[in-house]
């Protein structure tokens, strides 16, 4: 009689550690493909266009919340992409605001504008804001930031996973 209940505690820790194996290894292996180019001038500053596709290779099923894409030039911060301006596919877009990601699938292009203002760009040099004015008429000397990109993967059990990603784009 006592050896029922120590069965199903062993198999509801082996189930529960290979979920949890499973959705570490899915956070691990989460892939974020960027992409960008200049998408205006304004009185501002220039509107950088960014995309991006969040991978997931793993076999469990994820959410995630809207990335914070950071632009960084020379180790300088230019700017960052606002959490409610971001173009979801709403094959992707969970009811809670949420990206869902099934298994062994991609969310498809996700974009934002991010705002690099004229006084951030001033202390890089009047080259770069030339050189990004030049990309916007179809030149071909191209610039390369930093991106950073910060999320959080959510579990359906109720626990949270940062993620974390940094890679350089041309633009």
């Amino acid at each position: 009689m006592k050896t029922l209940p120590m069965i199903l505690i062993g198999i509801g820790l082996v189930a529960g550690g290979r979920y949890v194996y499973n959705l570490t290894r899915t956070q691990n292996k989460a892939a974020v493909q960027l992409g960008g180019r200049v998408h205006k001038m304004t009185m501002q500053g220039i509107e950088l266009l960014v995309s991006f596709n969040i991978k997931n290779p793993g076999n469990s099923s994820m959410e995630m919340a809207i990335p914070l894409i950071k632009l960084f030039h020379s180790g300088t911060l230019l700017g960052a992409s606002s959490m409610t301006q971001v173009d979801i596919p709403d094959a992707t877009k969970g009811s809670n605001g949420r990206i869902r990601i099934p298994a062994n699938s991609e969310t498809g292009v996700i974009s934002t504008i991010i705002l690099l203002p004229y006084l951030s760009l001033t202390g890089l040099g009047a080259n770069l804001v030339a050189t990004l004015k030049d990309r916007l008429k179809g030149g071909s000397q191209k610039v390369k930031f930093t991106v950073e990109t910060n999320t959080t993967i959510f579990t359906p059990l109720g626990g949270e996973i940062p993620y974390d990603d940094k890679q350089v784009i041309a633009v």
